[in-house]
């Protein structure tokens, strides 16, 4: 007997000496035992699984409930691979014996508080599933892992899963689950989008994701279902129809979201092998640089100066190896500005930084020109690199 953190674990084994093949039984039980821990996994057990081996196999089955976990896997993306082809081996790998023949009969039951957060899915999961492996075959499953609670991110937005969404696993490869994913979001349409008229009215739009986990299907759809598939679109990324553009605030936060849904990969589902398609713009456009940064003002004491968090839209070139010119879009105020900067290297560590803002007059619907404020100035820099 033992502890782990506190909570009681038993094993008991029992190996016969005078056998040629080292006979062994062994029995593991605890409850509310921590199975495992790192910064991405933490996962509490009661395991009750017994296990008869020898020199030659070994037999494990039994049955294992989770109550508790938390699995937030670090999400790799921008990931390049080289082709199989195209890697050459200098020295060939010694062949190596069979490994040990281990079978596996293990049903595995998941309460109600385990927390995941990878692929753009959150919230919580329960289910059970039955994992069997026959030798040195590979690992399969039967059962369903359903998300009882949680979001989705998809289009720059955040989507309620709906109940009965799942991971459903048909004897299939523990690693190669189907999906059966709903995901909804409810938008006050404040104008119609077709003749059918839709104003006033509150739009579900959501997404379905199906087939599987390596090779997932979207299919949007809404609730009625009037819309096609670019209205659907339309309302997920930029939040508005086409004739509900009334104001700058409005323009700006749908100008976030559709800028934030370019840095998804696809549509929320990472893949290791996908560069987004604002890597794709930017290196179609021969830009330098196309990103969203958000920032925020702190003071001396590191306190926050505003609330909220200054987003702006950036984009810059190199005309030159020393010349480097950058617009910088706001899209967090109300009184949005719009900085030009042209930046000339004059060496490593001197530069020099002319800019100009032009801050925006609401006066009206749209600004004129000359109701615009011009702010110009001239920064010498000085730049020391430290290794």
């Amino acid at each position: 007997s033992a502890t782990i953190h506190s909570q009681p674990i038993k094993i008991t084994s029992h190996t016969q000496l005078n056998s040629a093949l080292l006979k062994t039984t062994i029995n593991l039980t605890g409850k509310n035992v921590l199975l495992f821990q790192s910064p991405e996994y933490s996962v509490y057990g009661t395991p009750d699984i017994h296990i008869k081996a020898n020199t030659k196999k070994a037999n494990l089955w039994g049955k294992i409930t989770i109550p508790h976990a938390n699995i937030t896997p670090i999400q790799s993306t921008n990931i390049i691979t080289l082709p199989t082809a195209d890697i050459q081996y200098k020295h060939t790998a010694a062949k190596t014996s069979d490994p040990y023949p281990i079978s596996i009969s293990l049903d595995v039951a998941l309460g109600k508080s385990i927390f995941i957060q990878t692929s753009g899915i959150k919230g919580f999961v329960t289910g059970n599933i039955y994992l069997r492996r026959s030798d040195n075959k590979p690992l399969f499953a039967n059962g369903n892992i359903s998300l009882i609670k949680g979001t989705f991110q998809a289009y720059g937005n955040t989507l309620n899963i709906s109940p009965h969404s799942a991971l459903i696993f048909s004897n299939s490869l523990l690693t190669h689950p189907n999906l059966s994913i709903t995901a909804t979001k409810k938008i006050q349409a404040a104008s119609s989008i077709n003749n059918q008229g839709l104003a006033n009215r509150s739009t579900t739009v959501g997404i379905k994701v199906s087939g599987s986990i390596h090779h997932p299907k979207l299919t949007l759809f809404s609730i009625p279902a009037t819309l096609n598939s670019n209205q659907i679109l339309s309302l997920l990324v930029l939040g508005y129809t086409r004739q509900d553009q009334s104001n700058s605030s409005s323009t700006n936060q749908s100008l976030l979201n559709a800028l934030s849904a370019l840095k998804l990969t696809q549509t929320g589902l990472s893949s290791a092998n996908s560069q987004g398609i604002m890597n794709k713009i930017q290196n179609t456009l021969g830009i330098s640089e196309l990103d969203i940064n958000t920032q925020t003002s702190i003071d001396a004491l590191g306190n926050k100066i505003n609330s909220t968090p200054q987003t702006s839209l950036v984009v810059s070139k190199f005309l030159t190896k020393k010349i480097h010119v950058k617009y910088i879009k706001d899209l967090s105020s109300m009184s949005p500005v719009d900085i030009f900067q042209a930046i000339f290297f004059i060496n490593d560590t001197w530069s020099i930084r002319a800019s100009t803002s032009i801050s925006a007059s609401h006066s009206g619907t749209q600004a004129s020109l000359s109701n615009n404020t011009f702010y110009n100035g001239v920064d010498l820099i000085y730049t020391m690199k430290k290794n």
